[in-house]
């Protein structure tokens, strides 16, 4: 499935007439082009879509490519924004451009909700189970959840996962 969306999503992306702009990539010296969709929280987080079809986020210093092998540290800054503001506002970029809802479905939420819930810091945990009933259950979610059930950061922490475990 996800090589079938990316490869429907890098036919669309060849099929419009679209402005990408130039961009470093975080910590080395080359460029890549991308594409900004939206801007989260004023202008602290830009995300956008590669030439490849991966979402990307824009920092100080550089692009990330998020890429089905890449970490999603980088793009923890997302989680706080909620669910629904971040589906909003990637959803009117993508409309804006001419781009169709897919690209939504190919921002890997499952992943970025993951790497928040595995990251040992209250905060990211915290934002990450925000998100968590927003996106489709899965093995992995409740996984991870059954996991920070048992050796969460917080009591509060354990609590709220064994509670979102058992419902998915």
């Amino acid at each position: 499935m996800k090589d079938t969306l990316l490869a429907a999503l890098r036919s669309e992306l060849s099929t419009l007439n679209l402005k990408w702009n130039d961009a470093f990539i975080y910590g080395t010296s080359q460029k890549t082009q991308w594409l900004p969709i939206t801007v989260l929280f004023g202008e602290r987080i830009a995300l956008g879509v590669s030439t490849n079809a991966f979402w990307m986020r824009s920092t100080a210093t550089g692009i990330l490519e998020l890429d089905d092998g890449d970490s999603c540290v980088f793009f923890l800054p997302v989680l706080e924004a909620s669910f629904e503001q971040f589906q909003l506002r990637v959803l009117e970029g993508l409309r804006g451009h001419g781009m169709s809802d897919d690209f939504f479905k190919a921002f890997p939420c499952e992943r970025l909700v993951v790497a928040g819930l595995k990251s040992e810091s209250e905060y990211w945990v915290n934002m990450a189970m925000k998100w968590i009933e927003c996106i489709p259950s899965s093995y992995v979610l409740k996984e991870e959840l059954i996991r920070l059930s048992e050796s969460g950061v917080t009591q509060r922490i354990r609590h709220d996962s064994k509670k979102l475990a058992r419902r998915m």
